[in-house]
């Protein structure tokens, strides 16, 4: 038998609105940390586009076309 060490990742609470969004989100973390990047996916796991860095936790989306998507948000220790 084999096992697998794969490194646990600490998640990031944070809150995203508004939701739905048209033209941007604004991204707020439960803690001070600075966020450093935001990935957006397709549900099928197609990776979009990437948003960095964070300053005001503002991403423009209006180059998205209307859908639904996935975010992976990152700071330098979690996601």
């Amino acid at each position: 038998l084999a096992s697998l060490n794969a490194p646990e990742i600490e998640t990031i609470k944070f809150a995203i609105y508004p939701n739905p969004a048209k033209s941007e989100l604004k991204i707020i973390g439960a803690t001070d940390e600075q966020l450093e990047y935001v990935r957006i996916f397709m549900p099928d796991g197609r990776y979009m586009t990437q948003f960095l860095p964070l300053e005001d936790g503002i991403v423009d989306i209006n180059k998205l076309n209307p859908g639904i998507y996935f975010l992976e948000v990152s700071s330098k220790t979690r996601r």
